[in-house]
């Protein structure tokens, strides 16, 4: 374990009086909502424990999975390693619970487990259903919920920062004189698919590009060729997750489309995968051990008090053969 982050650390780091930084932590009126939202970010970025951080009731921590996380091309392996990792340095254990389809719909999973032996959750591949919120909240639970909304003052969301994925990706097949775009989503209804196509729509505007095709596949399983082949007229396809742009390439070069000399692929989270795809797959990476080692950290602040709605990590476009360049 590192070095105990300070109050004055954060001060310094911020160019701000420690007091400045006392007050945020200890959720005083007397500053601006602005600051104490920059205060409360660097704190969490930087490892800061308050001193009654520590004050769980047990020293177990949930996880609840909707999606695979068994090696180490799922998207949630590295989020359990970075969640745990972060735990183990404060002598937490996690406890795992894959969550089905039918438990999502009714929140029955809430039965499988007695909430006064757990610190907190950390939610993945779905949010918490209504049964689990109210009991949340009647305990006082922490809870980080990935990519996804919960109205509770105990629950804050964490994930990357689609616009500014979205928007890189959008200006570098724009650079490379592409300007036929398209987009495919996961589960239409899915908030993670909303704020990409929206983030999509919104960079297209900026380049004054209105012709743009749309459709929507899964996150979570096979789809059909028509997916894919719907939006085949254009040039440039910003996929919302690498899966579906490997799968995407596949359909493409089936039909004997080639990518990329007649369309362009990008995908987003930077999958293991990703880099061994044939063509190798550029893509909007998502730090994702980070992630997992910061919904720990708001857990934690969570526990202390603070209230935290959200927090967005910023995402890097890395560039490979799919778009024509290896970066």
């Amino acid at each position: 374990m590192g070095k105990k982050v300070t109050i004055k650390d954060i001060a310094d780091k911020l160019g701000v009086s420690k007091s400045t930084v006392s007050k945020a932590l200890s959720d005083a009126t007397d500053i601006s909502k602005k600051t104490r939202e920059m205060i409360l970010s660097c704190a969490i970025e930087m490892g800061y424990v308050d001193k009654t951080d520590m004050n769980f009731r047990s020293n177990v921590l949930m996880l609840f999975y909707a999606i695979d996380y068994s090696d180490i091309n799922q998207f949630g392996y590295e989020l359990l390693m970075g969640f745990q990792s972060a735990a183990k340095e404060d002598s937490l254990g996690v406890t795992i619970l894959t969550v089905n389809e039918e438990e999502m719909r009714t929140g029955s999973y809430v039965n499988k487990f007695n909430f006064d032996d757990y610190s907190g959750s950390f939610f993945v591949g779905f949010k918490p259903h209504e049964r689990f919120v109210r009991k949340m909240e009647e305990n006082q639970l922490p809870a980080v919920v990935l990519d996804d909304e919960c109205d509770s003052q105990y629950a804050a969301r964490i994930g990357s920062d689609s616009a500014c994925g979205i928007r890189q990706a959008v200006q570098h097949l724009y650079q490379l004189g592409r300007r036929k775009f398209a987009f495919i989503g996961g589960e239409e209804d899915s908030l993670v698919t909303i704020e990409r196509k929206e983030a999509y729509e919104k960079a297209l505007k900026k380049y004054e590009l209105t012709l743009s095709y749309a459709s929507y596949a899964s996150f979570t399983h096979k789809f059909k060729d028509s997916v894919v082949m719907s939006v085949a007229k254009a040039d440039a396809v910003i996929c919302a997750s690498d899966e579906i742009a490997a799968q995407a390439v596949k359909i493409l070069l089936k039909n004997n489309i080639k990518v990329p000399e007649d369309i362009c692929i990008v995908g987003y989270d930077n999958l293991p995968s990703s880099k061994y795809s044939t063509p190798s797959i550029t893509t909007i990476a998502q730090n994702r051990i980070e992630l997992g080692r910061t919904a720990y950290k708001i857990i934690k602040m969570i526990n202390s008090g603070d209230r935290i709605s959200k927090f967005i990590l910023r995402p890097e476009l890395i560039l490979r053969k799919s778009t024509g360049q290896e970066g």
